[in-house]
């Protein structure tokens, strides 16, 4: 008999989505890439609204996914009624990407937290991810045509 363990669980609400583009021909990144936070120099505290300790999963789609962040929980947790608090696009993760296989050159970027949970809002809403364009380097192969 099969035993099925649950892995996650899927009610929460997510902070955002990214998409890795090639900015030569903006076709999709395929292959997994390494997000990190920004480090922070040594001695010193992040900046008013830097979001740290944030969590980022790669799904089937090929997006990186925001799960979790430092004081996020309450949000992340909320359903109904909407979360308020903090405002959306009051906060900011500054992360970087690097492709391990050498094929895409590393980038720094930023994503304003929290995402709108509606098209119209201060922010993109949450359902758009940010698109961010990586630079190939010669390691990348040609494309057809």
């Amino acid at each position: 008999m099969t035993v099925f363990v649950p892995l996650e669980n899927v009610d929460r609400r997510i902070l955002g989505a990214v998409r890795f583009v090639n900015a030569v021909d903006n076709s999709p990144i395929g292959g997994a890439l390494e997000i990190t936070a920004e480090p922070l120099a040594p001695g010193s505290v992040p900046a008013s609204g830097t979001v740290t300790g944030v969590r980022v999963l790669r799904n089937r789609f090929g997006l990186y996914v925001l799960q979790s962040a430092n004081g996020f929980r309450e949000y992340t947790d909320a359903f109904l009624p909407e979360p308020t608090v903090p405002p959306d696009g009051t906060r900011h993760a500054r992360l970087r990407v690097s492709d391990p296989a050498g094929r895409f050159l590393p980038a720094r970027f930023t994503v304003d937290l929290p995402r709108s949970l509606h098209e119209g809002g201060a922010t993109p809403p949450v359902s758009n991810p940010v698109v961010v364009p990586l630079l190939p380097t010669p390691a990348v192969p040609l494309a057809d045509g």
